[in-house]
Order: C-alpha cells, then structure tokens, then sequence
C-alpha cells in the first residue's frame, strides 16, 4: 500500500460552464517571520478550511492546493490500518457517483455498485455503503422542517447543495441565509451516522477511529466536508476525505486497475433493517437526479395539509418556466378538485445553475418570490452533471445521457405518507427519539462571510 498511487496534490477542479464572473486568482498572503530568511521560507500551502473562508472565488473554477481531500490520505490511512492501528475506514457512495462509474465502464448501475465494493474491499476498506439511507434521513427532517416554516410563513430554499451555500454565504448572506434549509445534506447526515453510531444503531461510539471516506459528483463536497460545523468534539471531521468519479477513473489508469474485471461484491447494509428488498440492489427515491427533494417535500406537504395519505404515485405538474433548469412543481390540474385549498396552494420549485439562481435572488430582492420551497443546485442539470462526473469526449456528452439512464433505471423508494407504516420512521423513532441528539446529528447552522475589498488584504 506504500506503494499506492504517487499523485500530486494539485488538484484541477473542471471548468463547469456556468459561472456568474470569471474567478479571481486564489491568494493567501505569506505571514512574515523576521526569524526566517528569505531564501529559508517554507512552500504556501492553502487548505480548504482557507477557501470557505476567503471571500474570492465562488465556484469551481480555479486549480486548489490541498493538502487533503485527495485518495492519496485514504491510502495513507489504509496503510496505517495495515501496520496494526485501530481504525475502521467506511466509504459511502452516492448514487450519482455509481451512475457515472457505469456510464464510463459500460456497466449497468447495480453491477457498478458491486464492482466499487469489490475495488473498496480489496484495498483494505471495511465496509462499503451506499446513501440511500442518509438521504431518508434528510428527506424525512426536510418534510418536518417544510411543514414547520410553511406554518410561520417563510419559505425555504435547499441546503444540500455546498456550491449553492458557499456563494450564499458570500455573497448575499444576510439576505438568503434566513430561507436555507438547517438540515444536513446525505453525506454529512452519513458522516453523522457512522462518527457518532457505530456501531449503527446502538447508540454507543466505537472505540477505535472511523475513517470516513465519500465518493460524490462534485467538488464542492470536498469543501462541505472541510466545514467547521462538521466535526466532531474531538476535532476530526465527520467526513474525512470525499472523492469524485474523475478522481477514481485517474486511480485505474495510474494503478492499471481493470475495473470491469473485478469480482462482483455486494454493498454492505447499515443494519438489516434497512434492506429494501430480498435482491442487495439500491434504490433511490422519486424525483430528479439531484434526489427529487421537490418533489418527495411537496408529496408529504399536500398529505399533511389534506390529513390523509397519498398513493405516492400520484402526478405532479411539472412545467419549464424560463428553460429545462427553472421548473416548477405544483398538482396536476386533472386532480385540484380532491385536495384542501391549503395544498392547492404549495408552490415549489426546481432551479439549477448560477444562472438561473440570479433570477431566483432577483425575485427574492423584489419580492416577487412566490414559492415556498425551492430545490437549487449550482450544476446545470443538477447533481448529475456535477462537476466531479466523467465527461464524455463529444461536445453533446453521450455519456451524460447514459447516467441519467443508468440513475432513472433504479427501483424507486416511496418514503411512506402515513406515519404509522413505514420501517425506515420505525427506525427513525426508535433511534433517533432524543430530541437534543437528532438536532446535533441532523441539522446543521450557516454564517455571513465578510466581503474583502481586496484579496491581498485577506485576514486569515
């Protein structure tokens, strides 16, 4: 394992087509030691901790020096593990990740599944999930959060996104902050999870160290998972290290890995509980490819307001208000008659790329916001075509078109409308009734980030 891949720590994040302004180049002022030469000054290095502070650039758009966040500290810590330390190192996939591995190798999306377990498990990691369960979790705290804030009046905007709350935070804190979902997004309600309840479900931490590893479409997750407000009361992070598909491509290359020759290796289960079916394949949930966050919320919300459950299946209006990115989520026409005035009334909305978030902030400067939830993502496409997805040779990406038919071929999971008959809020309500402890594990604060003038005058 020594031996594993030789990468530098340069990381050249990809151009994603749809910034607001060109970015600024990225500085961090060299702090002056009258003790040290000139000629005896050590090399600059910038962590992501300093990018989420810094008031710069926006997106991915510049080439970051990281000291982490990369798969060469996953092999490190595998190489630790070998050498006789206590550490357990835990991967969970997402599902957009798995799309893209299947597109890139010509796999199928359960096969790709049980071809990463099998890459996982033959360089020394323990336990291989997927974040099926982590998004349960967020979706149903959503519902609750939605249905709280719908009463008080105010609206909410999704959180998920760290593209999305990084600019917020930047650039319109103060205005936008207030409407942001408090709750986590699947890879930090994962990271929760596996830090704090391992083993899963007993409520009693393990005594030796989780390493918690994450492959996911975008970059921007690297800098979710470096937030200060992510860590646990011994310092360490929630989620250590996050890795993308592009990042995973270039480990086969350089190690020669042909990933298609693997074994095939089942995904391990949290707790048996959780298996969806007899089969070991995943599932995900109605929606979009960004993890139908609009529409799960706007289900649960017209089956609260009406005081009945709803057959899940039943059709939402989709319609393209400004392009394919700007959609809006209401009841189907054909149906308006059955409901209560009340969920007639629940507007929600689908909004993807910068560009389309300006006209978002727009609306919210003029007043003429009229929704009351909103499912932003900084990706055009959304979460699909994040910035960490392997990209197809052709202009028109084939291979975008493959992952959202990889993604769409999933079995869905119908988190259930009626409280009392859904094994996934048995489980909620058996593990998590602490009302100090879901607070601590599931939601999560945001700050205004001063704006700078000047970037040399950075204080860091």
């Amino acid at each position: 394992m020594a031996d594993g891949p030789g990468f530098s720590s340069v990381l050249q994040l990809t151009d994603l087509n749809d910034f607001i302004a060109p970015s600024q180049a990225c500085v961090k002022p060299i702090k002056q030691d009258d003790q040290v030469g000139i000629h005896e000054k050590k090399k600059v290095e910038i962590t992501l901790g300093d990018c989420l502070a810094c008031s710069g650039c926006i997106t991915s758009a510049e080439t970051v020096l990281i000291s982490k966040q990369s798969y060469i500290d996953l092999y490190e810590t595998l190489d630790k593990k070998k050498s006789g330390q206590n550490i357990t190192v835990i991967v969970s996939l997402s599902h957009q990740a798995i799309a893209s591995i299947g597109a890139r190798y010509g796999q199928g999306f359960q096969d790709s599944a049980r071809l990463l377990s099998s890459f996982f498990h033959s360089i020394g990691v323990d336990y291989v999930y997927d974040l099926t369960f982590a998004r349960h979790i967020s979706l149903i705290e959503s519902q609750k959060e939605f249905i709280e804030r719908k009463k008080s009046g105010t609206a909410t905007l999704t959180s998920i996104c760290p593209g999305f709350v990084c600019y917020v935070e930047k650039t319109h804190g103060d205005l936008l902050i207030p409407y942001l979902s408090t709750v986590k997004s699947p890879q930090q309600i994962m990271g929760s999870l596996v830090k704090s309840l391992w083993p899963f479900g007993t409520q009693n931490k393990s005594d030796n160290y989780i390493y918690h590893c994450t492959v996911m479409p975008c970059f921007d997750k690297k800098l979710e998972a470096s937030r200060t407000e992510f860590t646990q009361e011994d310092g360490t992070a929630d989620v250590d290290c996050v890795l993308t598909p592009i990042e995973l491509e270039a480990l086969f290359d350089k190690e020669e890995i042909n990933f298609t020759d693997l074994p095939h290796r089942p995904l391990d289960v949290l707790h048996p509980s959780l298996k969806i079916s007899d089969s070991d394949s995943v599932a995900t949930h109605p929606g979009n490819g960004s993890g139908g966050w609009s529409e799960n919320i706007i289900r649960y919300g017209i089956s609260y307001f009406n005081q009945s459950p709803l057959n899940p299946r039943i059709p939402l209006k989709i319609e393209s208000k400004r392009n394919k990115d700007f959609l809006e989520v209401t009841l189907s026409p054909s149906l308006e008659n059955d409901f209560t005035p009340e969920s007639k009334k629940l507007t929600f909305a689908i909004v993807n790329g910068f560009r389309n978030i300006q006209t978002l902030i727009q609306r919210i400067k003029r007043k003429t916001f009229k929704y009351d939830f909103v499912e932003v993502m900084a990706c055009p496409s959304g979460c699909l075509n994040g910035g960490g997805m392997i990209r197809g040779d052709s202009v028109d990406n084939k291979l975008f078109e493959k992952v959202s038919e990889l993604y769409s071929s999933l079995e869905t999971y119908h988190l259930s409308l009626d409280d009392n008959h859904d094994t996934i809020k048995d489980l909620y309500n058996e593990w998590f009734s602490d009302e100090v402890l879901r607070e601590k594990l599931f939601l999560t604060t945001f700050k205004t980030i001063p704006k700078t003038d000047n970037l040399l005058n950075v204080k860091w």
